[in-house]
């Protein structure tokens, strides 16, 4: 993708590189790696998730599709395993790496299903 300032007319581009990688309960409450991104001439700032986001339930396997997270936060209940099930503190930060990095990132989230 290739975006343009309004004011300056200065280009950069950002395209995927490698993901959406899952976020699991083994990374509840820590920072994962969801996305690699290779993104020239620009400086990411903010990450807004938004909408159209895929959640399973960690103790039935309820998928629930489309899970809006404009407001950052999400609660519903599954009624397979009679929880409540929540998605909330949502924190992002952006990461600069090299090559060699991604490779090893990459490899974290191979193993990560197994």
């Amino acid at each position: 993708m290739v975006i343009s300032c309004h004011f300056c007319k200065h280009q950069g581009s950002l395209d995927i590189a490698e993901g959406p990688f899952p976020y699991t309960a083994k990374d509840s409450g820590s920072m994962a790696t969801i996305l690699i991104v290779d993104c020239r001439g620009l400086d990411i700032k903010e990450f807004e998730p938004r909408r159209y986001w895929k959640v399973t339930g960690t103790e039935s396997n309820t998928v629930f599709d489309e899970v809006d997270l404009d407001e950052m936060e999400w609660y519903e209940y599954d009624e397979e395993a009679a929880v409540p099930v929540s998605i909330k503190d949502i924190k992002c930060e952006f990461v600069a790496s090299k090559k060699k990095d991604i490779k090893k990132i990459k490899n974290k989230n191979k193993n990560k299903d197994m």
